[in-house]
């Protein structure tokens, strides 16, 4: 396992014990390590832990001949030393962090250790992961080369795990980003992005956005917060508040399932609290086949997009105007007004909405692909969702926050489930 300081070597190591090891099977190797500090950060380890070797505390013997030979190194001796630790223990499983440092403590080079040990391992028949800096020419002795990646993102960070080597195993994706979210190696699986795997009646299925993080961000801007309905996805958006503009930003390799699926959850969400949802050139975001006919999504008001801003204006309050005591989220198709009004008009209808609100409990949500610094300048908050390596990754701009991982899956019960993961 490679990769630079605070990777996450080590947690991936101690991810894989407890996926394939025993009760009491793990030997962990490092250096500058006690088995007290280590369970005081990973106690479920106990579990899975049957020795916390130091190498440094390791004393070997002193060879009174000085050209002594690699077969006499101190190094075998130490593989003894592991040996008779591990014939004690079924099912052994041996870890060694920092293997940099133990190849100083043995006094020989990384590549000798290596083919030394994996000779070793090969003759006993006991299996290991070994955590290093740099792969080097270790990775044609080994049978497997994971590379951990870490790398900044729009200021934010981004985990990569890649799969280089892997004897005897057939590997449809050999790359995955991951999360070190709660002190643990977490992996993140690809969304749902067919379409004919959605269930039937998919609609009432849809599940509000589960946000997987405590702690989750916050943020008032001194009006009240209008609910999505959804606790957790109020929490990541910091709340909408009422006659504010909040703008989500697309990129357009998004899926557009991806895409339908956030915003009939969002629906789905705010009807069920008790909200009216109208929207203006929404259809293409939410209709792609076999989706059914916009006839059908009773929990929506279309609106039409009229000769002037002053009419599109007086058209919403007209409409909207029954449900002033329920909150009112409306959304706007920015990318499609602009083709249809222009880019002057557009901003005056988005700033006479946020001025001069129609009616009252009422949130603005626009929707686009590229914001113009205008628009951007005019929303209370933004949210890109944006597609890499096959993840929808969604971040905020306004305000800030890390990199969240957007997954869509079916439970086992036929729910389709959209979460948030924080990638920290």
């Amino acid at each position: 396992v490679c990769g630079d300081s605070g990777v996450g070597k080590t947690l991936f190591g101690f991810e894989v014990l407890r996926e394939i090891g025993g009760v009491e099977c793990g030997i962990y190797v490092s250096c500058g390590v006690s088995r007290a500090a280590l369970l005081s950060r990973h106690g479920d380890l106990s579990r899975y832990l049957r020795e916390v070797i130091d190498a440094n505390d390791f004393t070997f013997p002193q060879e009174e001949d000085v050209y002594e030979s690699i077969s006499r190194s101190n190094l075998p001796i130490f593989l003894r030393f592991l040996y008779e630790k591990a014939e004690k223990v079924k099912g052994a499983f041996i870890f060694v962090d920092d293997f940099e440092g133990v190849c100083n403590v043995v006094g020989l080079d990384p590549v000798s250790v290596m083919e030394l040990y994996v000779s070793f391992l090969r003759h006993t028949g006991l299996r290991s992961i070994v955590a290093v800096r740099r792969e080097g020419d270790l990775g044609r002795i080994v049978d497997g080369v994971v590379v951990l990646e870490s790398e900044e993102v729009n200021s934010r960070v981004v985990r990569r795990a890649l799969f280089k080597k892997l004897c005897g195993v057939k590997l449809s994706d050999s790359s995955f980003f991951y999360t070190l979210l709660g002190g643990r190696f977490l992996p993140f699986s690809r969304s749902l992005m067919d379409v004919e795997s959605l269930p039937g009646n998919f609609l009432s299925k849809i599940q509000g956005l589960a946000l997987e993080k405590s702690g989750a961000y916050t943020g008032v801007l001194g009006k009240r917060l209008i609910s999505f309905g959804s606790e957790s996805f109020d929490r990541f958006l910091g709340g909408l508040a009422e006659d504010c503009f909040n703008l989500f930003v697309f990129d357009a390799n998004v899926p557009l399932l991806i895409r339908s699926l956030t915003f009939l959850s969002i629906i789905n969400c705010f009807v069920k609290n008790g909200g009216i949802v109208a929207s203006i050139g929404m259809e293409p975001f939410l209709r792609p086949p076999p989706f059914l006919p916009f006839e059908e999504y009773k929990s929506l008001v279309f609106l039409p997009v009229l000769g002037s801003v002053d009419e599109i204006i007086s058209n919403i309050g007209a409409r909207l105007s029954e449900g002033v005591s329920s909150p009112i989220l409306l959304i706007l198709n920015i990318d499609y007004l602009n083709a249809e009004l222009g880019y002057n008009d557009v901003t005056r209808l988005i700033y006479s909405l946020t001025s001069r609100p129609l009616v009252g409990n009422m949130c603005l949500l626009g929707v686009c692909s590229e914001p113009s610094p205008v628009i951007q300048g005019l929303a209370s908050r933004v949210f890109t969702f944006s597609e890499k390596n096959g993840y929808t990754l969604v971040f905020g701009v306004k305000p800030w926050t890390p990199y969240y991982l957007l997954s869509v899956n079916i439970t086992y019960d036929g729910y389709i489930r959209l979460s948030l993961t924080e990638m920290v």
